[in-house]
């Protein structure tokens, strides 16, 4: 995890997966260290999976999720590619 901190403003927190990919950023309005989905904290999440498509071909999908509702641990799919 990395963390951007800035006088007045509340830190921006990135976590990484294995392959040093960004796996989820947010804000950690909770001040705990960690970005937790059922928080406060607005978080954005990539998950990133190879999945074989209808022509049998492999394909690198990434669905992108945003925690927005305080309280939730529910992210809203806001995304795939």
């Amino acid at each position: 995890m990395s963390e951007v901190t800035e006088t007045g403003h509340a830190s921006q927190l990135f976590t990484y997966d294995e392959l040093a990919r960004l796996a989820a950023q947010g804000l950690d309005l909770n001040t705990n260290g960690v970005l937790d989905a059922a928080s406060t904290d607005p978080i954005t999440t990539f998950d990133r999976q190879f999945m074989v498509n209808t022509n049998g071909v492999w394909e690198d999908v990434t669905t992108v999720n945003r925690y927005l509702q305080d309280n939730v641990a529910k992210g809203k799919e806001r995304g795939r590619s």
